[in-house]
């Protein structure tokens, strides 16, 4: 089940920023397709949230999503997406720079997800399995 949340979580987010990246710097006249390359700097990833990432790496789920996102999408140019803990001051979740060729992706944002996915996963899938998950989750919404 873990490596399913790591998953479904890495997943949106990665894709929510190359989505982003994909409407920048657009340019018709160029033919070839740019790659989505990961880049772990695991020099640079603090103590606390190594954890986390060893299970993102060893999921390979940001590889995969790299691949298929190469395939599916035609980037204008390469697309490094760089995991690490020292970013820029500021900067607290994954990052696109402005020339749309990197994203700064801090280790951090990673087990922050994990650690909230841990707490409210197990709930919602306690929950009663003839409830809509989606009226599951507006209700927790609601109680914020």
């Amino acid at each position: 089940m873990r490596p399913l949340r790591t998953f479904a979580c890495s997943s949106f987010v990665l894709l929510t920023a190359i989505g982003s990246v994909a409407c920048f710097g657009a340019d018709d006249s160029v033919s070839r397709r740019g790659q989505v390359r990961i880049i772990y700097q695991e020099q640079d990833i603090r103590p606390e949230n190594r954890e986390a990432m060893r299970t993102i790496i060893e999921s390979g789920v940001f590889q995969k999503m790299a691949e298929r996102l190469t395939k599916a999408i035609a980037l204008p140019h390469d697309l490094q997406v760089i995991i690490i803990d020292n970013v820029p001051k500021g900067i607290d979740d994954p990052t696109t720079e402005d020339s749309g060729r990197r994203i700064l992706w801090p280790a951090s944002f990673s087990r922050q997800t994990r650690d909230i996915l841990a707490e409210f996963l197990p709930e919602i899938m306690r929950a009663d399995e003839t409830r809509d998950l989606f009226s599951k989750i507006r209700e927790i919404r609601g109680q914020e």
